[in-house]
């Protein structure tokens, strides 16, 4: 692994990497928020970027950082449990348990948005001139999740199946209906 090509506005990946490696626990101020006590698992490379991939003991949930907004780290000690996963895995982690088939049709904008999203596996079919249909398997208990990045990233939407994903993005939608109308 040589990380002297990488593109990464912090130095930080080597000693990230240094303490996955070590099997020790990481600290991070990432933005605004500030990650304690976590396990680092790896890095993964998609659209130009490194993300790296951590895992929450506490809340036993996976999550992925955009490389470039890690302000600072802190290593900590060895990790004592065994970790759940890792990168030789990770794909199947995302969707385990019960995965449901999304199809989103966008216009130009919103599909070439809408990859920049590091989908495990997804397909893109021309549906006409200019309207794409994009499909991916995702955990159905990510519904809320995807429903949350469909509404923040407003990615020219015209049609959304299951109808369980629908309906969390048009709830979505309300609510920030109803602050506005509230302020």
């Amino acid at each position: 692994f040589n990380s002297g090509n990488m593109d990464m506005k912090n130095n930080l990946m080597e000693d990230i990497l240094t303490a996955i490696s070590s099997k020790k626990c990481i600290s991070l101020k990432y933005g605004k928020k500030n990650y304690k006590n976590i396990i680092g698992i790896g890095y993964i490379y998609k659209n130009n970027k490194w993300y790296l991939v951590i895992y929450e003991e506490k809340s036993n949930i996976v999550k992925i950082l955009d490389n470039n907004k890690i302000q600072s780290l802190l290593i900590g000690e060895f990790i004592k449990k065994e970790i759940p996963f890792d990168l030789s895995h990770f794909e199947e982690y995302m969707i385990e348990g019960e995965s449901i088939q999304i199809e989103i049709t966008f216009d130009n904008l919103g599909i070439s948005n809408i990859q920049n999203y590091l989908w495990t596996k997804y397909s893109i079919e021309k549906v006409d001139e200019g309207i794409f249909n994009f499909k991916t398997i995702i955990n159905k208990n990510d519904i809320d999740f995807i429903a949350q990045l469909l509404y923040r990233e407003s990615l020219n939407i015209i049609d959304i199946k299951p109808k369980d994903l629908k309906d969390k993005l048009i709830e979505k939608l309300n609510m920030s209906v109803i602050k506005m109308i509230n302020n």
